[in-house]
């Protein structure tokens, strides 16, 4: 259980650094206001999915929900 916590620490700048490719083909293939739209949606669910974590005791449903925010971050910026 020791590699949890920093795993999901480390999720989320990583998605973004390895999503970033991603990132700019959806943006120029969807156009940037259907990404940023998608990118809301996504962020949702990602916080469902943490949120309901606690109550489902499943730590894998968290650092899921973190990977889904990483990759949002990256879909943010472009």
């Amino acid at each position: 259980m020791n590699w949890y916590w920093p795993s999901c620490v480390a999720a989320v700048p990583l998605m973004a650094i390895f999503g970033s490719y991603i990132g700019s083909r959806c943006a120029t293939k969807m156009g940037r206001k259907k990404t940023l739209l998608f990118n809301n949606i996504l962020l949702i669910l990602a916080g469902l999915m943490q949120a309901l974590s606690k109550p489902l005791e499943s730590y894998e449903l968290f650092l899921l929900g973190r990977i889904v925010v990483g990759k949002c971050f990256d879909l943010f910026l472009h």
